[in-house]
């Protein structure tokens, strides 16, 4: 199925943010959907109900809050993430028993070397 046959499925509305988000993220409209089709499962059954159900309800207001909690808890779980895989990396040993910069600096030398 072609990118333009998958986007018929959507309102005009949603398919323009998509286009645009497409060309910010330097991504194709069905790689877009694709991410979202793979975030939607992993919700749990009560968060999906209240998202339809935001969908009706919803001032575009409302959505503009909504979106920006969303983003905020994306970015600082990419955050959280980033940090503990880089964390994992860079596991010192002996790390309590340095005393003094040249220590710190000389561990430093041994990780980026």
């Amino acid at each position: 199925m072609s990118e333009e046959t998958r986007l018929t499925y959507t309102d005009k509305e949603t398919d323009g943010v998509m286009i645009d988000l497409s060309k910010i993220a330097e991504q194709t409209p069905t790689q877009n959907i694709n991410l979202a089709l793979k975030f939607l499962p992993k919700l749990p059954a009560e968060a999906y109900a209240a998202l339809q159900h935001i969908e009706v309800i919803a001032s575009p207001e409302d959505w503009q809050k909504i979106t920006y909690q969303i983003a905020r808890t994306l970015v600082n779980a990419q955050y959280e993430i980033t940090h503990r895989q880089i964390m994992e990396k860079m596991k010192v040993d002996n790390l309590d028993e340095m005393e003094s910069d040249d220590d710190i600096l000389a561990a430093a030398l041994k990780l980026t070397s």
